[in-house]
């Protein structure tokens, strides 16, 4: 009944959003958060697995990328301890 009486309008925007782009990815302690592995520049046990590290994300769900970042990056971990 209540849906009869409401007018739902489209606001064009997304219900849900992907953060990107705080902790870049990258070689240059500089310009970057986290070596190309996902291990924060200077600290040697502390690693970065998600769509932070991502500088933007493209035009379609980042939700694959994202897992198979996570999945090279624990892949690291185990491999340099």
């Amino acid at each position: 009944m209540i849906w009869r009486a409401v007018r739902v309008r489209s606001t064009g925007l997304s219900g849900g959003q992907h953060q990107a782009g705080t902790l870049r990815m990258g070689d240059n302690p500089a310009t970057s958060v986290t070596d190309p592995t996902g291990r924060v520049h200077g600290y040697d046990n502390l690693w970065v697995s998600d769509g932070s590290v991502h500088v933007t994300n493209g035009g379609v769900n980042p939700v694959l990328t994202i897992l198979a970042l996570s999945f090279r990056t624990s892949e690291n971990i185990v491999k340099h301890g």
